[in-house]
């Protein structure tokens, strides 16, 4: 049983499926649970009521906005003063106009690679010093593939986002496994391992004996998140886990054409 008790977790996009879905499963284990929300899509009352929190542990920030990113994390800090966890959700369909003129292209991109990719970087960067003071810390990065993708050019930004939020991960994990700061990467279908390796591209050398998740529905991927918060996934879990797997004992070697 996935246990967070007397911890805090902090759950971006809490109004979004898995969002919601992560945020009740880190609640059922006995987590405190801090609930951001976008205030185009949704309320701080109505979130609260939906999940079952307190008024005051939803916290409203539009992180397409630069500067948004950080003070959410400040805002979750002045809440608890001291937070365990960062379920840090990407994934939020935003259409690309490739075909379309050069500014409209250009802001699609835009905003599509803030709320995806820049905003989740930011939420980590602000969360490190903070884990690294308290001696440990945990951060769940999830990109889920969103219903509206149509498999095409409009997609090009998400997938674009979803790539680098998986390498921005890697990277960490890297970094920071010595330190007991634990970075979990969840980005179902971000590669077919029905693929013969070499036609994987780049990212075949992590992947290759690590099966994915079929996680698309949003009640399974919230547990999956909630035991990875607890650090209690198991070993066969679709998932890559920095702190076991980045040690170099057990790396695995790189193909030779990586």
């Amino acid at each position: 049983m996935t246990k967070l008790s007397r911890k805090t977790i902090l759950v971006t996009h809490a109004d979004h499926p898995v969002g919601r879905a992560a945020a009740l499963a880190c609640s059922e284990a006995g987590a405190r649970v801090l609930a951001h929300y976008e205030p185009a899509y949704s309320s701080g009352d109505a979130l609260a009521k939906d999940l079952g929190l307190p008024a005051g542990d939803t916290i409203e920030a539009d992180l397409h906005i630069p500067e948004h990113p950080i003070n959410l994390w400040n805002a979750a800090l002045d809440r608890a003063h001291r937070i365990d966890g960062l379920v840090n959700l990407s994934g939020i369909y935003k259409p690309s106009f490739m075909n379309g003129g050069d500014l409209m292209w250009m802001e699609s991109w835009r905003r599509a690679i803030q709320v995806n990719l820049t905003a989740v970087v930011d939420l980590c960067r602000a969360a490190e010093p903070h884990f690294r003071a308290n001696g440990a810390g945990v951060v769940v990065a999830a990109s889920c593939p969103s219903d509206q993708e149509t498999g095409g050019a409009l997609d090009a930004a998400c997938v674009a986002a979803r790539g680098g939020l998986v390498s921005f991960c890697r990277m960490l994990s890297r970094a920071y496994w010595q330190e007991s700061i634990s970075i979990y990467a969840l980005a179902p279908y971000e590669a077919d391992l029905t693929l013969a390796p070499e036609r994987r591209g780049g990212m075949h050398d992590w992947v290759r004996n690590t099966p994915y998740p079929s996680v698309r529905d949003a009640e399974t991927t919230g547990k999956l998140i909630a035991m990875m918060c607890a650090e209690s996934a198991p070993a066969y879990a679709e998932l890559w886990h920095d702190s076991k797997l980045m040690r170099p004992e057990n790396q695995l070697p790189l193909a030779a054409n990586s």
